[in-house]
């Protein structure tokens, strides 16, 4: 009884030994387990920072199937500890920055290339694998890389828009370059007393500009100024051009009553309208008068002849009776008396010619009393000659500066 006690001891602690090492290697099966679930998890978070769904995470980090680098889902490989990441990671940039392509952007060009190589060779980093896609997007964008100190990349963007952007901006400022430029015609009124004197003006210069003011005959408005295209033939030579309708002509109303004051007052409010803030004594300014205009610019004249530099007489009428300007308006003030070649005016110009210490007389060819309509060409010439020997400007056409007649 006591041998068949032991042999049933016996028997039991076989079994308890024989099924000791099968529970440990179940253990030991779930442990593993549970660390490859773990991991999977870890992985599957890791592709959805890479914004890729988690059943393709291993795929689309590590590889596409079937290429070299491509790994199988079922046995992912060992997550690299923090140090062996890092040196990954500063390899693949020291082999960047050493083969970095030049930018391109057609379709299969190295840049691609390069970038999938480098993407295929990254391992599980999805980071690395996001900064290999910005540095792509930008490359396709015009930026170029430039390597920073600690290993990250730096991004500035290509010269050639700066670069066109500065060209297109001196083409603009450069005269004679790009576009003719547009000279805009503006008409308005200015006030003067009880009415509105209506007037055209070529503009869009400094505000400092000299100014070039007309006046009209009898029979004419400020509106044959401007199709003679004097008006335009003045303002291109570099000075601001305004022409009046005196009153009771054109689009200007008639005053209650004219006298040699009124006369006087109207001009100069004309003229200062049109230094557009400036001073036009300083500026330089010069008065074109012709025919029936003669008494409106005399006047003007006798009051305020300092303002002016020069003062284009066109057959005008009042010279007879006229003394002649105060004496600092005789030295100051230059005259170029005009007349048609078959004007019978024309023996008043020897006289006006004696009212002023700077005069010169110019005969028009082929031309009656309204010169300027007969022979708009000898008359622009003349007109342009005498303006620009008085008043200094910037002249466009020639590129220089023009100064007073010696």
């Amino acid at each position: 009884g006591t041998l068949q006690v032991h042999s049933v001891r016996a028997v039991e602690e076989r079994r308890a030994r024989a099924a000791k090492p099968a529970r440990a290697t179940a253990d030991d099966s779930r442990l593993e387990r549970s660390r490859q679930a773990d991991e999977q998890l870890g992985n599957e978070r890791e592709g959805i920072a890479c914004g890729l769904p988690p059943p393709n995470t291993h795929q689309a980090c590590l590889g596409r199937p079937g290429s070299e680098h491509a790994q199988q889902p079922q046995q992912p490989p060992a997550r690299p500890s923090p140090s062996q990441k890092h040196q990954q990671e500063q390899h693949q940039i020291n082999v960047t920055a050493e083969a970095w392509p030049r930018p391109q952007t057609s379709s299969g060009s190295k840049l691609q290339q390069h970038t999938s190589a480098t993407r295929a060779a990254s391992g599980s980093n999805c980071k690395w694998q996001q900064r290999r896609m910005l540095q792509g997007a930008a490359a396709q964008g015009g930026m170029g890389m430039l390597q920073g100190s600690w290993g990250r990349p730096r991004y500035w963007p290509s010269p050639v828009v700066p670069l066109l952007a500065l060209v297109l901006l001196v083409t603009a400022l450069t005269p004679g370059c790009g576009a003719a430029e547009e000279v805009v015609l503006t008409t308005g009124t200015l006030k003067f007393a009880d009415i509105d004197v209506f007037y055209r003006m070529y503009d869009g210069l400094p505000k400092d500009t000299p100014v070039v003011m007309f006046l009209h005959g009898a029979r004419y408005t400020s509106q044959d100024w401007v199709d003679i295209g004097t008006l335009k033939y003045v303002r291109d030579r570099g000075y601001r051009t305004i022409a009046v309708d005196l009153p009771g002509h054109g689009s200007t109303g008639q005053l209650p009553y004219v006298d040699n004051n009124m006369r006087a007052e109207m001009v100069k409010a004309a003229m200062d309208f049109s230094g557009m803030g400036s001073n036009v004594t300083e500026s330089g300014a010069v008065l074109v008068s012709p025919s029936m205009s003669g008494k409106w610019a005399i006047p003007f004249l006798d009051r305020y002849g300092l303002m002016l530099k020069g003062w284009v007489a066109v057959a005008p009428v009042g010279v007879v009776n006229w003394g002649g300007p105060w004496e600092y308006t005789h030295k100051k003030v230059s005259l170029l008396a005009m007349y048609g070649e078959n004007d019978p005016m024309l023996p008043q110009a020897e006289y006006l010619q004696k009212l002023f210490g700077k005069a010169r007389k110019a005969v028009i060819s082929d031309a009656g009393h309204a010169c300027y309509m007969d022979n708009t060409k000898q008359f622009n010439d003349e007109l342009g000659r005498f303006i620009t020997a008085n008043i200094h400007v910037p002249n466009p056409k020639l590129g220089h500066e023009e100064g007073p007649e010696q």
